[in-house]
Order: structure tokens, then sequence, then C-alpha cells
């Protein structure tokens, strides 16, 4: 048996949790194996939101999590947990830490950033978090996975030089398209 699942909760916010789990009677191949394009704000106090449980070659990439109230203890929004489970973080943005090799999980780090500012976000206040337009920290900061061709918001990624960090892929609000003037 396997599944997914995800927890919708609203108090003030949205809140969502997402967890992978195989069991020793499921293949992993049965699964998705990229978890990617997940945006998660909450201001309740919350347990991690996206945690990777009992499989192997996954990749979380490209999610954006700003969370303000983690449970007593809880310094990480994202984890891999278990000595069976192994897979890969790759630039995830969050404000939190990730916990890449709980209780024996063998989970990689590659490019996340962990330290988000509320003012990288357009309101962050709101859990609007599309990246500002002067978030360099994630702005053309990640590499290329070609398993993820689009952002959040179905915005080709990447848009500019490189791809960005975390769900959304920044896009300037209004395109200058000049007039082609022959004579």
């Amino acid at each position: 048996m396997a599944f997914v699942l995800v927890l919708w909760m609203e108090k003030p916010a949205l809140f969502i949790m997402v967890l992978i789990l195989a069991t020793e009677w499921t293949k992993w191949d049965e699964l998705e194996r990229v978890t990617e394009g997940t945006i998660v704000f909450t201001d309740v106090e919350h347990d991690v939101v996206i945690e990777m449980v009992h499989a192997t070659g996954w990749l979380v990439a490209h999610n954006t999590a700003y969370l303000l109230d983690p449970a007593p203890g809880l310094t990480w929004g994202m984890e891999a947990r278990f000595a069976d489970t192994s897979g890969t973080f790759a630039y995830n943005l969050t404000n939190g830490a990730i916990f890449a090799n709980r209780d024996g999980a063998s989970g990689a780090l590659s490019g996340n950033r962990t330290d988000a500012l509320p003012t990288w976000f357009a309101d962050a206040a709101a859990g609007d978090l599309h990246l500002a337009p002067s978030t360099t920290e994630a702005i053309d900061q990640a590499g290329t996975l070609p398993q993820i061709t689009d952002d959040y918001d179905g915005d080709p990624r990447p848009f500019a030089l490189a791809a960005d960090v975390g769900a959304d892929e920044y896009m300037p609000g209004s395109l200058l398209y000049l007039p082609i003037i022959v004579r």
C-alpha cells in the first residue's frame, strides 16, 4: 500500500502537509518520484510540511515553504526520515532548515535556501509567496532540472538566465514589446 497524504487545514491561513510514504509492499516506482512546485504558508502551529518516509530515488525540488509557527522544538520544515529513505532536496526556498538525515535517512541537499525573509515575497503576510523583483538570493540562482519545466503558475522554467530557487519562477509584471518598423 502506498499513498500521498495532503492535509488541508484552515484557521486563519492555509496549511498543507505533503507526506510521501511507501511501505514494504509497494515499489517506489509506482509512486510519483518528483514533488515540485508546492507553495506552503502557515501562521498556525505546524509540524514539517514536506516529509519523505520509506522511499528511495525521490526528488523534492523547487518548493516554497514560509512557516511562521512551528511546533515547540521544531526548527525545520522539510525532512527525510528513516534508514530506508534516500533522495534529494534541490532548489527549495524556505525559512526553516531541511533535515535530510533524520532517523538514519540518506537525503542529499543541493542549492536550497533556508534563510528566506518576508521581503523576498510579494506579500508574505497575506501568503502570496511569489518572488519579489528584488530577491536576488533566489532569482536565477538554481540549476536546471530536466524533470521540471514550469513553475507553480505554469510559467516556463527557466524564464531568464537560470531557474529560480523555490516554486515561483519570477516573471516581470509587464513586458515591454516594441514594434518592428520596416521601411
